[in-house]
């Protein structure tokens, strides 16, 4: 039986449950990335580079990526590391298909945590994915859109990690992510 053929345990999922509010939370949100926006571009990618680097230093891990999914594939929109900003995989995007873990997540709508490599819900593709980048663990959030998933925040990191600390911080962050798709940047004020 093939790798791909083999049925694959269903990922520990945490649910998604911060649909609705604005809070004091979700307005620090909001905060965050207005202050990406501030990087005096009018462009959404531009800002989404600002909140993924942003992400990351606030986060301290290895990378954090930000992907729209379109027609069943992930397409990076912005995407840095401790080398900078991803520019090399501006065109980068893979089918859904060959991330199963991912899949599993954007399929239930739901966070996935991978603590190390050892996780069992990895293949091997994966598996040997995060080894070629030297990585160890990873959370995926899903970016929602009424009850689509529009896009994930993608962060890895060197170490194994639970992110436990992280998942409501970045719960909050995603639908304010998510609902920036839908509307144009703003401008800085002249």
């Amino acid at each position: 039986m093939s790798a791909s053929s083999r049925a694959l345990p269903r990922p520990r999922l945490t649910p998604l449950t911060t649909r609705g509010s604005w809070s004091a939370t979700t307005q620090l949100y909001e905060s965050l990335w207005n202050s990406a926006l501030s990087t005096g571009s009018t462009d959404l990618r531009e800002a989404v580079r600002a909140l993924a680097r942003r992400l990351m230093q606030a986060m301290d891990v290895d990378s954090c990526e930000i992907h729209a999914i379109d027609h069943g594939s992930l397409r990076l929109i912005a995407g840095c590391d401790a080398d900078g900003f991803a520019d090399a995989w501006k065109a980068w995007s893979a089918p859904l298909t060959e991330l199963p873990t991912t899949a599993a997540g954007v399929d239930a709508a739901e966070v996935v945590v991978v603590e190390d490599l050892d996780d069992p819900r990895l293949t091997d593709h994966e598996r040997e994915r995060m080894r070629d980048y030297g990585l160890r663990s990873e959370i995926c959030v899903p970016l929602m859109v009424e009850d689509k998933v529009v896009g994930i925040i993608d962060v890895f990191d060197t170490r194994p990690r639970r992110y436990e600390e992280h998942v409501d911080f970045l719960r909050g962050v995603a639908p304010v992510v998510a609902r920036a798709r839908e509307r144009p940047a703003r401008r800085p004020p002249a």
